[in-house]
């Protein structure tokens, strides 16, 4: 499928993952600690990276069983470069520099999800593959409390298509 554009939304990408699930894949570590508890949440999803057409950063993505994680690094080009970048608001179409991330996770039998929009990413690596901390906090709409997240996201390899990276209200 080179050259050819695939679309996921924040919604799409949380609920179902996007991507074929043949494909080679990287890892997304993912560690949750709600506000004023001991409870930890921990996960590991396959995820693979993908260039945002337009050349405007890289959109990483994966899911298993219910679980996922969504990262977009925002840049002026393509390929960012290495360095720490802050993390943003989901809305946030003003910066040109910054990551918006998102995690869904599942405890017992109901899903849960949030954006991390109050911390910072640090790239590691963007060539031959992609490599990433996270850490920050979100809120859980519906739940009010804040919880913290750590997001490691190791030897993400590139999908050989682009995605549309393009916030929508």
């Amino acid at each position: 499928m080179k050259g050819a554009h695939s679309h996921c939304t924040l919604a799409a990408v949380l609920a179902l993952g996007c991507g074929s699930p043949t494909a080679p894949q990287g890892t997304g570590r993912v560690r949750l600690v709600q506000a004023g508890s001991a409870d930890t949440i921990q996960f590991d999803v396959p995820v693979v990276a993908r260039v945002c057409a337009g050349g405007r950063g890289i959109m990483v993505s994966g899911a298993w069983r219910g679980e996922g994680v969504l990262v977009w690094l925002r840049a002026e080009r393509a390929r960012p470069d290495t360095g720490t970048y802050p993390l943003l608001a989901r809305g946030d179409s003003g910066s040109v520099r910054g990551v918006i991330a998102a995690v869904r996770f599942v405890v017992g039998p109901t899903s849960h999800g949030f954006i991390v929009d109050d911390g910072s990413a640090t790239v590691t690596r963007v060539i031959p593959s992609f490599a990433a901390q996270l850490h920050g906090r979100g809120v859980e709409p519906g739940l009010g409390g804040q919880r913290s997240a750590d997001l490691t996201l190791e030897r993400v390899p590139f999908a050989p298509d682009t995605v549309s990276c393009q916030v929508q209200q």
